[in-house]
């Protein structure tokens, strides 16, 4: 059986996200410009591969099958920059924190944050760091994937995404989990120096 783990493959051998893949019965396309012989049967992927042609399958000219069982997948657009960060349901300082990974939106769980983690964060939206907390949690949509690591940050990277990470995340992680941030809501320019793995923090212009 063509699974999603199968379409998330397809998704993203075409440069969309694999996040959210449809799986759907050939016949609801309204036309059919394919090949007349079925080229792959009993596919099985892990969802590393990067083509669908890297995933287990039966690849021979005698697969026992017809078009009547060809699959078709709908794929989800890109939306957003890879690793940038964004908060949802707050203000500009302050809210449910999402992460674009290959441009969709995911949340980022709470189990295991600590106050570096906040302070990476809050500058790379722009924040100074001073009194970064996490407030009550606000839940994302059911249908939002949540990142599936824990981060380790030292408090000198540039972004979230350059901090360690470990996974997978813990047992309790769901979006009653959903990291919800609060950071200072004083702006600043942040100048980072990649010589000398550090930051320079000045207050913006008014």
């Amino acid at each position: 059986m063509f699974e999603e783990v199968d379409a998330s493959v397809v998704c993203k051998q075409l440069g969309l996200s694999r996040f959210g893949p449809t799986i759907k019965p050939h016949y609801l396309l309204s036309t059919y410009n394919g090949p007349s012989d079925v080229l792959m049967d009993s596919v099985e992927c892990s969802g590393s591969e990067q083509r669908l042609i890297d995933c287990d399958n039966r690849n021979s000219t005698n697969i026992p099958c017809d078009h009547g069982e060809d699959v078709a997948v709908s794929c989800l657009q890109r939306r957003c920059v890879e690793h940038d960060i964004r908060l949802a349901n707050g203000s500009a300082f302050e809210g449910r924190v999402e992460m674009c990974l290959e441009e969709v939106w995911t949340t980022i769980c709470l189990e295991s944050w600590n106050i570096l983690n906040s302070r990476v964060l809050c500058r790379q939206l722009g924040y100074r760091s001073e009194g970064a907390n996490t407030p009550a949690n606000i839940p994302g949509p059911i249908s939002m994937p949540i990142y599936s690591k824990q981060f380790h940050c030292s408090g000198h990277e540039r972004r979230l995404f350059d901090c360690e990470k470990s996974g997978p995340s813990p047992p309790l992680c769901n979006h009653n989990h959903d990291l919800t941030i609060q950071c200072n809501s004083t702006r600043t320019s942040l100048f980072y120096s990649s010589s000398i793995s550090s930051f320079s923090l000045s207050p913006s212009p008014s």
